[in-house]
């Protein structure tokens, strides 16, 4: 019997059948891969979480006299130094019995590094995981102050990446590294009753043992969390259309990173996703907004009192019914001006005899406050208050390194009187918010930490509907922020604002996505007085 003979092919379906077989066997491989790191993961999870804490119990740490440490390290000789901080240098030592050990001596004491000292203390003496370094001991002698821990030998992730013998670590072993810090995390805020936070995670305070596992050191900065503990620092939504349009919605823990930091991280995620390197790496360093030591405010820091309250017993009575973050009467609009039109804003900075030039965001912040007040229908005699935030890296001196990561936002607050912005021209608002700004240099930001690091109780100062409602006002310019350069690979976005405003009376200025010159202002009023702000906006 004659054999069939095969079909005859086609070209374009072998191809299809091929390229449907490769990404089914990419997607097995890839599934399994995450199947498998998912165990790994639960598995760890586990584990710490098994870690008992307990943060009433007394402390059972071993007390040595400076005169045993001091032999330890032959002197505190620098050839045994493995490490300096900010505020001491670590030694390497050998006590009578052989051990080895790591001996941190404070250089000298103050009412910082005393602080930190009994947080090492406090905190990491009653702590015990393989993910963190062992505190075995201290000493107390008058004013000199020791902290005795376990010898890891191969010092810190910091040195092991940048230092001048840096070694090569493997990417199993980065990844490992890695792991271990979350692990570290993971057993502080959740296998830790109450939570701990430590407040200064870096690579130089992660510590590399001779297994090449992480260890976090350093809980100086760490504090132990009474209250519920924030569960999510970063949110991240991707919405796609029916058009092909694609939203990006991101969410921060505004204490963790302020626009600029938070934008670093979306631009550079959107630079990863195209298969480049991150041009600015980020630079972490929270000892750099520390107090003076003693603290010592200088300033009448006006920022951080209460807000005027309105006049008038009516109005106050209507604003006190309001629960506090009730948005349910705001009403939410964007206005926008041309090139043009700022540029008419800004000669208006000359009117009436003049002669200084203020800039077009200080002629604009000033046209919105005089506005807003005129559509509020504010007495005459009414103070009003408009909260500027203002970037601290480069006034504070020296400036800070550029990348850095976190919030450095400060804030300043012209006041004036409500009659003298509405009857004066354009101009006037804009030399209270010129003379305000001018006020925030690095004497004026290092008082404000220093009132900070004084006041007993933070959460008095916290901002929130009280602060921006009627009579007062809050600006946030975004126009100095690179807020459309995130390209994921499609392109620049088109549009890029605020997801929301969550109080009457916050506003925030917005640059073009096409580059025009013009600018936008997203602000929050209620809705009778937002359509008076708008006809007022356009009238200049």
């Amino acid at each position: 019997m004659p054999s069939r003979p095969f079909p005859p092919t086609n070209p374009t379906k072998t191809k299809a059948l091929f390229l449907a077989l490769t990404i089914s066997a990419c997607v097995v491989i890839f599934c399994s891969i995450l199947y498998f790191l998912y165990h790994l993961w639960h598995s760890l999870v586990h584990r710490a979480k098994t870690i008992p804490f307990d943060a009433s119990a007394p402390l059972k740490l071993q007390r040595f006299s400076y005169k045993d440490l001091k032999q330890a390290t032959n002197g505190f000789d620098t050839a045994n130094v493995i490490g300096k901080g900010g505020s001491g240098t670590v030694f390497r030592g050998i006590l009578k019995d052989g051990k080895l050990i790591a001996i941190k001596r404070l250089d000298a004491l103050s009412l910082q590094s005393e602080r930190e000292f009994q947080n090492e203390l406090q905190i990491l003496g009653g702590l015990r995981s393989p993910f963190l370094v062992t505190l075995l001991g201290y000493c107390v002698e008058k004013n000199k102050r020791v902290l005795v821990y376990e010898y890891i030998p191969n010092r810190s992730l910091q040195e092991s990446l940048f230092g001048d013998e840096g070694m090569s670590l493997s990417w199993e072993s980065r990844l490992c590294i890695i792991l271990d810090v979350a692990r570290a995390l993971e057993f502080l805020h959740l296998g830790c009753d109450p939570p701990v936070i430590h407040g200064d995670i870096k690579p130089s305070n992660v510590l590399i043992d001779s297994e090449w596992r992480g260890k976090i050191s350093d809980f100086g900065l760490s504090r132990i969390k009474v209250e519920e503990i924030i569960n999510l620092s970063t949110c991240v939504q991707v919405t796609y259309f029916k058009c092909g349009g694609v939203s990006l919605g991101v969410g921060m823990q505004h204490h963790v990173a302020d626009g600029a930091s938070g934008l670093h991280f979306i631009n550079a995620w959107s630079d990863v996703a195209r298969g480049l390197d991150i041009s600015l790496p980020p630079f972490i360093d929270r000892t750099l907004l520390r107090a003076r030591d003693p603290p010592h405010p200088v300033f009448d820091h006006i920022e951080y009192k209460p807000p005027p309250a309105m006049k008038t017993p009516l109005q106050q009575q209507l604003q006190s019914s309001k629960p506090v973050g009730s948005d349910s009467a705001v009403a939410v609009s964007t206005v926008k001006l041309t090139r043009d039109q700022l540029s008419t804003l800004k000669g208006k900075s000359r009117e009436d005899g003049n002669r200084i030039s203020y800039s077009s965001y200080e002629m604009l912040a000033g046209h919105v406050w005089r506005s807003v007040c005129k559509a509020r229908a504010l007495p005459d005699d009414q103070e009003t208050k408009l909260y500027i935030a203002t970037d601290g890296r480069a006034r504070l001196q020296p400036p800070l390194t550029p990348g850095y990561f976190g919030n450095v936002i400060f804030t300043t607050t012209p006041i004036a009187v409500a009659g003298d912005l509405m009857s004066k021209p354009t101009w006037f608002a804009a030399s209270r918010i010129h003379d305000a700004l001018i006020r925030m240099d690095n004497e004026y930001l290092r008082s404000a930490l220093d009132y900070l690091e004084l006041q007993p109780d933070l959460k008095v100062l916290v901002r929130g509907a009280h602060t921006f409602r009627c009579p007062n006002l809050g600006i946030t310019s975004w126009a100095r922020l690179p807020i459309h350069d995130a390209d994921f690979g499609w392109g620049r976005p088109i549009f890029m604002g605020p997801g929301g405003i969550a109080y009457e009376g916050l506003s925030f200025i917005i640059p073009s996505s096409t580059n025009d010159g013009s600018m936008s202002v997203a602000i929050a009023l209620p809705p009778e007085q937002m359509k008076v702000f708008q006809e007022l906006f356009y009238d200049i």
